[in-house]
Parts: structure tokens; sequence; C-alpha cells
């Protein structure tokens, strides 16, 4: 619910026709259940759900193509700017192609050792949904991944401690206009609308893709 693959069914089938779900696991075990035809999602998450669940597939070509970025409230430059910032460097330095790469091949260990940078002296409060892997998932009671990998990396660049709040997708940019949370980090889609409600970093990922889950031989 919330996200652009949510938004691509109702305006392909209308909203009558779409079921939501605030986690991909459940969708994906709707279509299982022949409860859903199919679910639209972002490929990185499908992939992973294809590796558990040999009877899926998906089907044919890309919906989308899109980019990736962090949110943040409107107007807040002193932390726009420091993200931006640390993101350079992290791709500069490797880092951030080395957090994809531990993700994406299923490094024994992926998560194991994230570094909060607790006890600094102030807090980057960051918002996710954890049913998106490899970008957030649950790995025992933390929560681990790409975005937070980056996101731990950036708050020990501006010495702060990262603290994770989990919450479902639809409530990130309530949370962000609200100061709940200081900076969104959940596979977030830059688009035209949401650049109205949030302002966006730099894209960290170029070129997503929202794909269609289904059964084989459906």
């Amino acid at each position: 619910a919330g996200t652009i693959g949510d938004l691509i069914a109702q305006d392909m089938l209308g909203a009558d026709n779409v079921d939501q779900y605030h986690l991909y696991v459940d969708a994906i075990t709707a279509v299982k259940q022949n409860k859903v035809q199919g679910a639209i999602m972002d490929l990185g998450p499908a992939e992973k759900f294809l590796q558990a669940n040999p009877d899926l597939m998906i089907y044919d070509d890309e919906l989308t193509e899109e980019n990736y970025a962090f949110g943040i409230k409107k107007d807040n430059k002193e932390l726009l700017d420091a993200v931006n910032e640390a993101l350079a460097e992290l791709s500069a330095s490797g880092e951030l192609k080395r957090i994809f790469d531990k993700y994406v091949n299923d490094e024994p260990g992926a998560g194991d050792d994230i570094d909060l940078n607790k006890g600094a002296s102030g807090k980057l409060i960051m918002g996710t949904e954890s049913g998106f892997p490899p970008y957030e998932m649950r790995k025992g009671d933390t929560v681990v991944g790409i975005d937070i990998e980056i996101m731990a990396a950036v708050a020990k660049a501006i010495d702060k401690e990262l603290v994770i709040e989990d919450m479902q997708f639809d409530s990130l940019i309530p949370a962000v206009q609200s100061g709940k949370i200081d900076i969104i980090a959940a596979g977030l889609t830059v688009n035209e609308e949401r650049k109205k409600e949030i302002d966006f970093s730099d894209d960290y990922v170029i070129g997503a893709k929202q794909v269609l889950v289904v059964k084989r031989g459906d």
C-alpha cells in the first residue's frame, strides 16, 4: 500500500480490482493461494522472494524504470547536504558498491556487524518498512539490509547514532513531515508527486524496476 507498484496497479486495473497489502510477503502469499492473480513489486524484492518460491515467476518485461533516493523533510537543508556529501564519499571510496554486493550476493554474515554508532552525541532517526529485501529486512530481532548499512555509514559520517523506526510504508512520508523521523530509507522511488511533499537526496539507485510476479503456468 502506498508504493509505486500500488499506484501502477490501480492505474492499470482500477482501484476496485486491486487488493492492497502492507507487506510484500503477504502479497506473495496471496498469489500462491490464488487470492490474487499477480503482485506488482520492485525487482530486487521480487528476485529474493523467487529464490524461496520456485513456483512463482516474473511475468514478461518490467512495468517501469525508476530511481531510489532518501526522503527528508522539506527545507531541512543541513541534513540534506550532509546526506548528499556522505553518499558522494561512500560512492567514491567504493563502500557503496561493497554494501550492495554484500546483500545482492547473500554473503554469509551480511547484517551481523552493522555499526549504529551508539553513544554519539546526537541521533539520526531513520524510518523504514522491513519487508523489502534486500534493502531492509528482519534478521532475528534487528532490521538489516542495504538501506540500513548506507544510513549507518551516513550517521557515522555526521557523528550521530542511527535509530531505526520500522513502520508501514504509507506512514513514512507523514512521519518525516511531522518530525517523528528524520529521514526515510525504504527503497523510496523519486517522483514528482512525492517531491511536492518531501525533499530527496541524490539518487543512490538508478534504473530500479517494477515487475509483476505470477504463478508459473498461470
